[in-house]
């Protein structure tokens, strides 16, 4: 054991004065490494190795004051149980500020938490509603390009797209289908005598009588100015029978009187029939056919129902 002398005569043991100072540089060298990830550990460590430190300091500077006899052992112990509590004290007010430095970084992680689920609530909704109206666009842009503005019919293109579909099922079930072109008579003269706002409300009524005078399974549709059409499937057995019954129900339907002034304007319809397969084994040929009737039935006195028959009568 290494000797050394004090100025005051005391013997001193060399690792007495080194431990204190080789705890507090350890405590420092751990408070620096574990300062970067963990803040609180360091500041407990440096705490630890300051109380371990001035624990020692005090025995030393103890030991320095007092000889062996004159030291009391009760004392010593409260020394030691005082330098216990600081240590105790010092760990727990660490520990304190870690438990209320994770709290609030708890609440401010509950807090964000929170505006996050807002925020992504609101998003959502907006999607939600700005789904619905996309959708609700697309179905109006979608009735739009079908649909006729004015009487709220099929337009040309949705009869186009029909009658090739209710062909392409009547070839292969065997079925019949009757396609009636209607032709108003008179509408020029109403536009002319009471106007095109007169002329656009009889075209109106015309659309709505369609829907008394058909089946619900038959399709209706306006091809332009006052030219209609309604395509009908029926059975082939008497198949020209039934058309013509329902072609003349149509034309009964459109007999209709407008007032103009101190007399009335009336209208009638002209309907050509053509069947598919019987006049024609494609979509061009019952439309061809059908045109064709319908002007031989303008040219004949107008206000009447006309078959393929009368072509081939007049043939």
């Amino acid at each position: 054991m290494v000797i050394s002398k004090t100025d005051s005569g005391s013997s001193v043991d060399a690792r007495e004065t080194l431990v204190p100072i080789i705890s507090a540089a350890a405590g420092a060298a751990l408070a620096v490494v574990l300062h970067e990830s963990f803040p609180v550990m360091a500041g407990i460590a440096g705490a630890l190795a300051g109380a371990a430190a001035g624990m020692l300091l005090q025995k030393r500077n103890t030991s320095f004051a007092l000889s062996p006899a004159a030291i009391d052992p009760r004392e010593v112990r409260i020394n030691a149980l005082e330098t216990e509590l600081a240590c105790e004290r010092t760990m727990h007010e660490a520990f304190k500020r870690d438990a209320t430095q994770r709290e609030e970084e708890l609440k401010r992680f509950l807090a964000d938490i929170e505006m996050t689920h807002s925020v992504l609530e609101g998003q959502a909704c907006q999607s939600v509603e700005l789904a619905e109206e996309l959708a609700e666009q697309k179905q109006r842009s979608d009735y739009l390009a079908t649909h006729d503005m004015l009487t709220g019919l099929p337009n040309r293109l949705a009869f186009q797209e029909e009658l090739k579909r209710r062909v392409e099922y009547a070839g292969s079930s065997g079925a019949t289908i009757a396609l009636l072109f209607i032709d108003l008579d008179r509408f020029k003269e109403i536009n002319d005598t009471l106007g095109h706002e007169a002329g656009d409300v009889l075209l109106q009524q015309v659309a709505g009588t369609f829907g008394t005078a058909m089946r619900q399974e038959d399709f209706a549709a306006r091809l332009g100015g006052d030219e209609f059409a309604v395509i009908v499937e029926i059975p082939p057995e008497e198949a020209r029978e039934v058309a013509f019954s329902v072609a003349e129900r149509v034309r009964q339907q459109l007999q209709l009187t407008v007032p103009a002034g101190d007399k009335e304007l009336t209208i009638g319809a002209t309907i050509g029939i053509a069947l598919f397969p019987q006049d024609a084994d494609s979509v061009a040929g019952v439309l061809h056919a059908a045109d064709q009737v319908m002007y031989v039935g303008k040219r004949r006195g107008r206000n009447r129902v006309v078959t393929t028959d009368e072509l081939k009568q007049q043939a």
